[in-house]
């Protein structure tokens, strides 16, 4: 069977199970291709929520507000991380590349005003630390 099968099979699995937010069906997808050994989906999945709370950090809210609301997206992308059931490693893997792009958006020059303080804070949360 083709990834296109896995593919389909497992998004019409989420759906079944009454799972109906998109990034459900991109974690099952995620897991079908790590198992084959292809990484190239825990970037993908680093990047939807790296671009996610980028567009959280530019929204124009309140300092606090962007903060929480980053910090919430990190919360989310945990817990799909669980509900995933990844090997360890895997999560790992993907919690590690979302964590190097929230590094680099913190080091970046170019980020100006108060950005680098919503990155910042769902670093944090990644990691751990509570503010």
């Amino acid at each position: 069977m083709g990834a296109s099968g896995v593919l389909v099979r497992l998004s019409l699995q989420t759906h079944a199970q009454g799972n109906l937010h998109h990034r459900g069906t991109v974690l099952c997808c995620l897991v079908a291709f790590l198992v084959a050994g292809d990484c190239s989906m825990a970037a993908f999945a680093a990047n939807e929520v790296f671009t996610d709370i980028d567009e959280i950090a530019h929204s124009g809210d309140l300092l606090r507000e962007r903060q929480t609301r980053a910090e919430m997206r990190v919360n989310e992308f945990e817990s799909d991380l669980a509900k995933g059931r990844l090997p360890l490693g895997v999560a790992e893997t993907i919690r590690g590349d979302l964590q190097r792009k929230l590094e680099g958006a913190i080091r970046n020059l170019d980020v100006i005003g108060d950005f680098d303080a919503v990155f910042r804070s769902a670093l944090d949360r990644l990691s751990g630390e509570e503010n």
